[in-house]
C-alpha cells in the first residue's frame, strides 16, 4: 500500500509497510504514529480531568479569567463574619491555597442544609485566620461595584445579602 500526499505542486506516493504503524515520509525516515499518540492521549486525558473535576492546576488553569464578558462594573461575593459585638468583617481569601480555590463555591451555600453550611463557612473562616468561636453569623453578599476606566478603586454600587449563615 502507500500513502498519497503532496509535496509542492507534485503528488506523492510514499509506502507503507503492511501490519506496521508508520508511515514513510518526505524525508525518507520512518515517524511511528505511536510517538503522536504517546503524547496527544496524555494531554487529551489531563484536559478532560480538569474539566471533570474543575481542577484550578498551572497550566490547566483560569479558564473563568476569558470566559467572562468584560464590562464597567463588576459583581462577585463575599463572606462578611459578623462578630458577637456587630462588626462586620470581609472574610479574605488568601491569593493561593485552598481558600483561594473554593471561593468559587460560594454560592453552593444557597442549596445547602444549615448544618453543612456551617461546616463549610467555620472551614473558610479557619483558612482565612478568622476564629469561627468569636463569629456570630457569616453573611454571603453579593457586591456589584463600577470600575474605574482609569484603573483606581472601584466605587461601591450596592451589596445585598444572599444567604445568612448563623453560628
Amino acid at each position: 500500500g502507500c500513502f498519497v500526499t503532496t509535496l509542492g505542486r507534485r503528488t506523492v506516493a510514499l509506502p507503507v509497510q503492511r501490519g506496521s504503524d508508520s508511515v514513510g515520509s518526505v524525508s525518507g525516515g520512518l515517524q511511528p504514529r505511536w510517538r503522536a499518540r504517546l503524547v496527544t492521549y496524555p494531554v487529551i486525558a489531563v484536559l478532560a480531568v480538569a474539566v471533570l473535576c474543575t481542577v484550578e492546576a498551572w497550566p490547566v488553569t483560569s479558564f473563568r479569567l476569558f470566559s467572562q464578558v468584560r464590562t464597567d462594573t463588576s459583581t462577585g461575593y463575599e463572606l462578611v463574619a459578623i462578630g458577637d459585638g456587630g462588626q462586620r468583617s470581609i472574610v479574605q481569601s488568601k491569593i493561593s491555597g485552598p481558600a483561594a480555590t473554593t471561593a468559587h463555591q460560594y454560592l453552593d451555600l444557597r442549596s445547602m442544609a444549615v448544618p453543612d453550611q456551617q461546616a463549610r463557612v467555620r472551614a473558610w473562616l479557619h483558612l482565612a485566620g478568622i476564629d469561627p468561636d468569636e463569629v456570630d453569623r457569616v453573611l454571603l453578599e453579593r457586591v456589584e461595584q463600577r470600575l474605574d476606566p482609569d484603573g483606581g478603586p472601584p466605587h461601591l454600587i450596592a451589596r445585598t445579602v444572599v444567604v445568612e449563615v448563623p453560628l
